[in-house]
């Protein structure tokens, strides 16, 4: 690994144009050169202390705080700004920001543990969904400059705090201020709480917390690197680079629960596994699984030795990577199932307890694969699953549309091309809520990311910019 220092891309002569999604990123890519400079750029910066922009977060005040600092972000934000030394203080209100068939099956729609687990609190969180709202004294906000291509949200219990990328390759952070009620009404040189950096050179594709340590946020990128943020220094680390003869549009990411290898698909079809204590260039291994663009892998997250991936040829498979060290260099692989839907599919995604898989098609449906275990030896089939039928024709201009699974809950979302988001249980797959604000939405909330410890949600739109449901 090193520290990162901006260059400009290596940028292949030939884009892939057999699908829309390199269209979109074609047509708005920025031409300038990067600003060289190995440290974090705001657009404004108004002090040079350690406790500037985000960082405050996740740098300690005191060295004895070294027990609890590992795991700043994900312990308390205390409202009160003096008690305690791995508390994050409150932002500064001076912060400025940058400006197969159709038919439904319900043979097999119930999960097995989905209605016996904690049964009593299942309506409460019900209503908490359908009561989500956004509110507060900015309900939407300009946190890209670019059309947002992908969003996370830290784990602080106590804080807000959303970053989105762009298809320019930036990085933007939305630190809400919840101290302000909702009828706060701002001064009028008052802004929220912005901090924007240059994190790459083209489309940031794709971002994850690493599971073990949350002041490291990974990117990739279509400028064929893998890097991570690391909040606290305020630097970015280059993790990997791709060698010349391969694909440089890494996308989807996903990290192991030990934090140390990262999957990364690309557009020739193949997934690389990266060791990340290994140098830059290195890699475990790259792997062709598809004919065509990968657009996603997912490992599973209590089954570790089992990914999902999706693609651009229509396939959705499993696959068992321990077998991928044993075989040759070119040799093909064969998955453990497969599942084919009319149309390329974007996304595929396993539930947080790894039994189920939401996968989201062009051929307007959204399916969910229920009752299977992954732990059985061999998976012969992939069971027949729900089938939601869902407009998913996001177009040139709309980040393609994806179902993320809440990270602690029985449900996922989706947007709506209604200028709405909609919310499906994973059982049965019905509708729980349609969340939506003709008032302050003015396009389509495309991306879409949940809170991991709240009943929260972020949304960012083609415009850069982001609402809070909450």
């Amino acid at each position: 690994m090193s520290i990162y220092v901006p260059e400009k891309a290596r940028v292949k002569d030939a884009e892939d144009e057999s699908d829309h999604e390199e269209q979109q990123q074609s047509s708005t890519v920025k031409t300038e050169d990067q600003p060289e400079d190995n440290e974090v750029k705001k657009e404004e910066e108004n002090d040079d202390s350690p406790t500037t922009g985000i960082r405050k977060y996740f740098k300690p005040k005191r060295a004895a705080a070294t027990a609890s600092t590992s795991t700043s972000a994900s312990a308390s934000t205390s409202t009160s700004t003096s008690t305690s030394t791995s508390t994050a203080t409150k932002p500064s209100t001076a912060a400025k920001p940058s400006s197969s068939s159709a038919s439904k099956d319900t043979s097999k729609a119930s999960h097995p543990t989905a209605s016996t687990s904690k049964p009593d609190k299942e309506p409460s969180l019900r209503r908490k969904v359908q009561a989500l709202k956004i509110k507060g004294p900015w309900p939407t906000v300009k946190v890209c400059q670019g059309r947002i291509y992908c969003m996370a949200i830290h784990e602080n219990r106590d804080k807000i705090l959303v970053c989105g990328g762009d298809i320019d390759g930036n990085l933007g952070f939305w630190d809400l201020d919840e101290s302000k009620g909702d009828d706060y009404e701002p001064e009028e040189d008052e802004e929220p709480n912005i901090y924007s950096y240059t994190a790459h050179t083209r489309t940031l594709s794709s971002m994850q917390y690493s599971p073990t340590d949350p002041t490291k946020l990974f990117t990739t990128s279509y400028d064929g690197s893998v890097r991570y943020l690391d909040l606290g220094k305020q630097q970015f680390v280059e993790s990997y680079v791709v060698s010349p003869d391969v694909s440089d549009h890494l996308g989807s990411i996903s990290i192991d629960s030990k934090g140390q290898q990262l999957w990364v698909a690309d557009n020739d079809g193949a997934v690389t596994l990266k060791d990340i204590r290994t140098p830059k260039d290195k890699m475990v291994y790259r792997k062709l699984l598809h004919e065509k663009k990968v657009g996603c892998v997912n490992v599973n997250p209590k089954y570790e030795h089992l990914i999902v991936t999706s693609s651009l040829d229509r396939t959705m498979k499993i696959w068992d990577v321990r077998t991928f060290g044993k075989s040759k260099k070119d040799e093909a692989l064969a998955e453990i199932a497969e599942f084919t839907h009319r149309l390329s599919v974007t996304s595929a995604m396993w539930s947080p307890d790894g039994a189920s898989i939401a996968s989201t098609s062009y051929d307007d449906y959204v399916r969910i694969f229920n009752n299977f275990d992954p732990a059985l030896p061999d998976i012969q089939e992939i069971p027949e699953p729900v089938r939601i039928p869902h407009n998913n024709q996001s177009g040139r201009w709309v980040t393609m549309l994806r179902a993320v699974w809440a990270h602690q809950f029985n449900w996922f979302s989706i947007g709506n091309m209604g200028k709405a988001v909609d919310i499906y249980s994973r059982g049965t797959g019905d509708l729980m809520a349609t969340l939506s604000d003709r008032h302050v939405l003015t396009t389509v909330p495309a991306v879409n990311a949940w809170h991991p410890n709240r009943v929260v949600l972020a949304s960012g739109m083609a415009n850069g910019k982001m609402v809070i449901w909450r």
